[in-house]
């Protein structure tokens, strides 16, 4: 990096006020990384980005938030819609597979790094910056889109040819009355069919808590089908 080049822009999301504050104090003795911001759940991150889309160049992101449960997929898939260009590293205390797997692959995270090895992250935000991945430069993008459309084709293919008209109906503006008469099916198998998808989304995402809490959430599962290319 050159001498003239600007320092790294780094924004933090961590409801852990502690950890947060030791980050900030890890990462200050380096000349090429600023922490320009630190917010401490999703609605504050948002409301950032809302003013300011560009305000960082890296996002440090909890997979856990406390307030909203385990809501950094949630995060990171809402993030390729409202800032598109900000790159993120997850930091968690959890590193089961799956989880790993799903940041990495729906959320698109460029990193996936337990907190407890914090100390690697100097590195693992310029790797992200000059290499577009934290993963080994020569593999990184190979392996992410693997990972991206392997595991959206597992899901496209669990969806039913009867479960995809429907959606598509639905991201048509039509309602379910609407759709029933379409399809001569009743209103009530128009339900079943959504709650399928929905049970579908619940088993692949475990941890998105909309799903957990809103069984028939209309929009909330378009908008999923299309970030998972179910729907165009």
């Amino acid at each position: 990096m050159s001498q003239s080049a600007s320092p790294i822009s780094i924004l933090i999301c961590d409801d852990d006020k502690s950890f947060s504050l030791l980050l900030t104090e890890f990462l200050q003795p380096y000349s090429d990384l600023h922490v320009v911001g630190i917010v401490h759940s999703k609605r504050e991150l948002m409301e950032l980005l809302a003013e300011n889309a560009a305000c960082a160049d890296v996002l440090l992101l909890d997979m856990c938030l406390r307030e909203e449960g385990l809501g950094g997929l949630d995060i990171l898939m809402e993030l390729q819609q409202v800032a598109p260009q900000l790159k993120t590293i997850v930091l968690s205390s959890f590193d089961e597979e799956e989880t790993v797997v799903h940041a990495l692959s729906f959320g698109k995270a460029m990193n996936y790094i337990p907190k407890r090895h914090y100390r690697d992250l100097p590195a693992s935000i310029r790797q992200v910056v000059h290499h577009g991945s934290g993963l080994h430069p020569s593999a990184a993008s190979r392996v992410l889109q693997h990972l991206s459309a392997s595991g959206k084709q597992q899901i496209r293919r669990k969806v039913t040819d009867r479960q995809l008209a429907i959606l598509r109906m639905l991201d048509q503006g039509m309602n379910r009355r609407d759709i029933a008469a379409a399809l001569f099916y009743t209103e009530q198998s128009i339900n079943n069919e959504l709650c399928k998808v929905s049970t579908l989304l619940k088993g692949t995402f475990p941890y998105l808590q909309w799903l957990r809490l809103k069984k028939h959430n209309t929009a909330e599962i378009l908008q999923l089908a299309r970030q998972l290319e179910i729907l165009p």
